[in-house]
């Protein structure tokens, strides 16, 4: 068998991937975080066949590198003195909108 990463660089999956192999790829602590990423919504998008939860490695590649392109824009954004932040003025103290 193969193992998670060997996949993940290859073509086609010859298998897809389970929450422990992503638990190995991205050193996480538990499988729960994988799991937890799934109910918030905030990781790679997952299926599940039967009971067993799976991800397509190509999915899981394409998560990665929108992760990546994220960090990038914040951290342009960062660098740009706080582009990202409101420009409304501050509202008045005792003054409802």
């Amino acid at each position: 068998m193969s193992s998670p990463a060997v996949t993940l660089r290859a073509g086609l999956p010859d298998r897809y991937l389970t929450p422990e192999d992503l638990v190995e790829l991205f050193s996480l602590e538990s499988k729960e975080t994988v799991y937890a990423w799934r109910r918030k919504r905030i990781g790679p998008p997952g299926f599940r066949v039967g009971k067993h939860l799976r991800f397509d490695p190509a999915a899981v590649r394409a998560w990665v590198t929108q992760q990546g392109a994220l960090e990038d824009t914040a951290r342009a954004a960062r660098g740009r003195g706080g582009a990202g932040r409101s420009s409304r003025r501050p509202r008045e103290a005792g003054r409802t909108p």
